[in-house]
C-alpha cells in the first residue's frame, strides 16, 4: 500500500499515525494530573499551618534553658546521663543561656 503525502512522495508501506493528536492528549493528562496534584499538596500545607496556629505552637510550649539545665542536672544526680553527657548538654545549653540572657539585656 502506498501512502501519496501532500509533496507527492510515495509512502510505501507505512500507514499514517495520528501521533501528534496522541501526544496532544496524553500532554494534556499529564498537566491535569499535575495541577490536580499541585492543589492537593496546597491545601494540605495550608491545612497543616491552619492547625498549627490553632494549636497555639509557640514558644510558651518549649521550657527554657535554664529549666532544661535544672532538669537535666537532676536527671545526672540520679545516674540518668554519664559525667561526659552531663557536660556536653550543659555547655551546650549554657551557651544558649548566655545568648538568651544577652537577647534580653538588648531588649530592656
Amino acid at each position: 500500500m502506498a501512502v501519496s503525502t501532500s509533496g507527492g512522495q510515495e509512502l510505501a508501506g507505512q500507514v499514517p499515525t495520528i501521533l501528534p493528536i496522541a501526544q496532544t492528549a496524553s500532554l494534556n493528562a499529564l498537566a491535569q494530573a499535575a495541577l490536580w496534584l499541585a492543589l492537593i499538596l496546597a491545601l494540605a500545607g495550608s491545612g497543616f499551618w491552619l492547625m498549627k496556629k490553632l494549636r497555639g505552637g509557640s514558644a510558651e510550649d518549649t521550657p527554657e534553658t535554664g529549666e532544661l539545665l535544672t532538669k537535666f542536672r537532676e536527671l545526672h544526680a540520679r545516674g540518668g546521663l554519664s559525667d561526659e553527657e552531663y557536660r556536653t548538654i550543659r555547655t551546650q545549653l549554657a551557651t544558649e543561656l548566655r545568648t538568651e540572657l544577652r537577647d534580653n539585656d538588648d531588649e530592656a
